[in-house]
């Protein structure tokens, strides 16, 4: 069995992967917002439209 340091390292370092990739995905989905923007707009005045 591994040591309690050892796994907190280990959770320390997997923690730091899983922000970094986080961080990169929001970055991915900004750019990607940024150019569906207007059409995404239209959709959303529309689904308001038959909600109401």
């Amino acid at each position: 069995m591994i040591s309690h340091h050892d796994a907190f390292a280990i959770a320390k370092y997997r923690q730091q992967d899983f922000e970094a990739d986080a961080a990169a995905r929001r970055l991915v989905k900004k750019a990607e917002e940024t150019k569906a923007e207007p059409e995404r707009r239209r959709l959303r005045l529309s689904v308001r439209v038959r909600h109401a």
